[in-house]
């Protein structure tokens, strides 16, 4: 995009938000995917393999929102990283004492519920950006 007119590059960009909001499976990535074009595409010449720096770019922001989840809620990383791969590998979700298991402190009993939802709705979030229909 980058040897492209100011005019082509905008045709693109329209083009692929059009494809973006059509798409329900994409519409949960529709802003990282608008991140990237917005970064990444104006310095691409084109010697370089487009989804290899698309990749590269998804791993990064895959990183990142990993750690902020794991920080806003105060999750272990790789008990929580464990938790997205058996639901991925079965497609359940995990029970409630597993999901609580992936706290840093315990909650009271009285807030665990709230908590569980929080972290379920955040797993579950995580899992439909990054994972599903790539």
């Amino acid at each position: 995009m980058k040897n492209g007119t100011k005019e082509e590059q905008a045709e693109y960009r329209i083009a692929i938000v059009e494809l973006l909001g059509g798409d329900p499976k994409l519409r949960s990535k529709k802003s990282l995917i608008e991140k990237f074009i917005k970064e990444q595409m104006a310095n691409v010449d084109g010697s370089v393999v487009m989804t290899d720096e698309f990749e590269q770019f998804w791993e990064v922001e895959k990183q990142a929102s990993l750690k902020s989840i794991c920080q806003t809620e105060h999750l272990d990383e790789s008990k929580f990283n464990q938790l997205i791969d058996d639901f991925i590998f079965s497609g359940k979700l995990s029970l409630r004492d597993d999901v609580i298991g992936t706290l840093e402190t315990k909650p009271k009993l009285l807030e665990r519920e709230e908590v569980f939802l929080q972290v379920e709705k955040r797993l579950t979030g995580f899992v439909d950006t990054f994972y599903m229909g790539m």
